[in-house]
């Protein structure tokens, strides 16, 4: 448990840093939410690996074109890996 307001601090840096989310919050627990590359959320989980991290869980990877256009059709189906 990361009881240190030096810590916690650096904790929120991190969180900021990476554009995380804390979805909840309580006294001795956070819940964070990462969205991004598959190499940025490691990045992401690495860096707090020494404030007690319990459980990492990732639900899915989407890719989407940056623009419609460039798949050749707005209608086109984004390519899904399960995790």
């Amino acid at each position: 448990m990361v009881t240190d307001a030096t810590d916690w601090v650096r904790i929120v840096e991190i969180i900021t840093s990476f554009g995380a989310e804390i979805v909840a919050a309580r006294t001795d627990q956070v819940v964070l939410h990462l969205c991004g590359t598959p190499d940025h959320c490691a990045a992401f989980i690495w860096m707090l690996r020494s404030y007690d991290l319990l459980d990492c869980m990732a639900s899915a990877v989407f890719a989407f074109p940056a623009d419609a256009s460039a798949s050749g059709s707005a209608g086109s189906r984004p390519h899904v890996h399960a995790s």
